[in-house]
């Protein structure tokens, strides 16, 4: 049994590809010859317990379910045809549609703090686990066909979607058709909205959001822990953490926490911003806490910070053959340029099994639609031959770019076709040349 929990806003923002009962059915149904149901059943049900209508076959007679079937019949027998479908209309009975093999589907109607202040409460814990995909697990089932077993939520507030599906020997492919849903929610917590990324020595707005879904207004401590990785913007001093030799400047590099106090009404939010200038490449890690006297929450998340300047890049190709040893090794120099931006230089490296392992990857992308002149329809009809040819001499050809190489070979040979010559040669423009082409 497998089993998958994915974030109810990412499911929004895309199809969901997941396993349904509907995408399974719809699948059976491609590979059935016979039409989902007449296309002029157009009558409603007009009996209030019970209605009739027809059911499909693979046709309505022997000519029919061969054509459908996609047979073709070499036979001196007289293949009879089919029957005009008749609509009758009773009184108080729908219309019927009569075929010689058609059966009926019958129908039932169904029903639809200190010093004067309170203390504030105390963080005991820093939420930071924020997945797309929660559960992502398959189990062997019981004797029974149960499973059981226990996972935390994380700290995303978001609602979750679940779903399931089984794989049997005896019994096939059972799809849940319920997706549970598990909402996880606390009725006060921060929220800190960042962007995907930032560059180095951009100014950039923290914005914290603090909602309060208890009955009584808040009085709520916001608090952006200190770092090393950023520098604070304090404009004219409005802040007053510049020193007597910062006066001009309004970046201030201590690393101290900025604290703001706003009031949040009961089933309100409010958002405050904190200015900081990003310091540091990498991940950042940003850490906002929101205090009340009984409430608090805090939540930390990563940021992005990016080199400035323009990324240029370069790659070094090897061929190791270990055909005649077990182990090697190679020095590589990675030369970088004078004018590189500092703490910007990075490496990866990869390996690959295949000499052509790297272009293996995307071979779909050689694959093209056949188009054009002769010419250009044998040049964009080459590439599918070959792609296919070699994928299949290294066991990586899957069933879906076959058919997809297939379906373009045969299109392009279609093509082909229409730029042949009487004699039997072809040449760009077909019968318009005065000759076929040598070439």
């Amino acid at each position: 049994m497998a089993f998958r929990a994915v974030d109810k806003s990412v499911l929004l923002m895309k199809e969901d590809t997941d396993i349904s009962v509907k995408k399974v059915l719809e699948d059976l149904q491609s590979y059935d010859s016979a039409p989902s149901w007449y296309p002029f059943w157009m009558w409603g049900f007009e009996r209030r317990r019970r209605s009739i209508m027809p059911f499909p076959s693979a046709g309505g007679d022997a000519a029919q379910i061969f054509k459908n079937s996609g047979v073709i019949v070499i036979t001196d027998y007289n293949i009879p045809g089919g029957y005009e479908i008749v609509h009758m209309r009773a009184d108080s009975a729908p219309e019927m549609a009569v075929s010689p093999t058609d059966g009926n589907i019958m129908f039932k109607n169904s029903g639809s703090g200190g010093g004067g202040r309170p203390k504030l409460a105390e963080v005991k814990r820093v939420r930071s686990l924020f997945p797309e995909t929660w559960i992502w697990l398959e189990f062997d089932a019981s004797s029974t066909g149960d499973v059981e077993f226990q996972r935390h939520v994380p700290d995303t507030l978001t609602t979750w979607v679940a779903s399931a599906f089984a794989v049997s020997n005896t019994t096939g492919l059972g799809v849940g058709e319920l997706r549970p849903q598990v909402q996880v929610f606390q009725s006060f917590f921060v929220s800190l909205n960042l962007p995907y990324s930032v560059v180095r020595g951009e100014e950039v707005a923290l914005q914290v959001t603090v909602f309060n879904y208890e009955a009584e207004p808040q009085l709520v401590t916001i608090t952006l822990k200190g770092s090393k990785d950023w520098a604070i913007i304090d404009e004219a001093n409005k802040l007053g953490l510049r020193g007597e030799n910062d006066v001009n400047k309004d970046y201030v590099d201590k690393v101290m926490d900025l604290k703001v106090e706003v009031t949040v009404g009961a089933g309100q939010g409010k958002a405050v911003s904190f200015p900081v200038v990003a310091r540091t490449l990498g991940f950042v890690p940003v850490e906002v806490r929101a205090q009340s006297p009984s409430n608090a929450d805090a939540v930390k998340r990563n940021l992005l910070v990016e080199a400035e300047g323009v990324p240029q890049e370069y790659s070094i190709s090897l061929l190791l053959d270990l055909n005649s040893t077990s182990s090697l090794s190679r020095t590589l120099e990675l030369s970088v340029p004078k004018n590189t931006v500092e703490g910007s230089a990075r490496a990866t490296v990869s390996v690959m099994g295949d000499i052509l392992g790297s272009s293996i990857n995307n071979l779909d992308q050689l694959l093209r639609m056949p188009y054009g002149c002769g010419e250009q329809n044998m040049v964009n009809f080459a590439p599918n031959i070959y792609v296919m040819k070699y994928l299949k001499t290294v066991n990586q050809l899957t069933q879906n770019l076959e058919n997809k190489a297939k379906n373009f070979m045969i299109s392009g040979y279609q093509r082909e076709q229409t730029y042949r010559h009487k004699d039997g040669s072809y040449s760009a423009f077909g019968g318009r040349d005065s000759s076929g082409s040598m070439w």
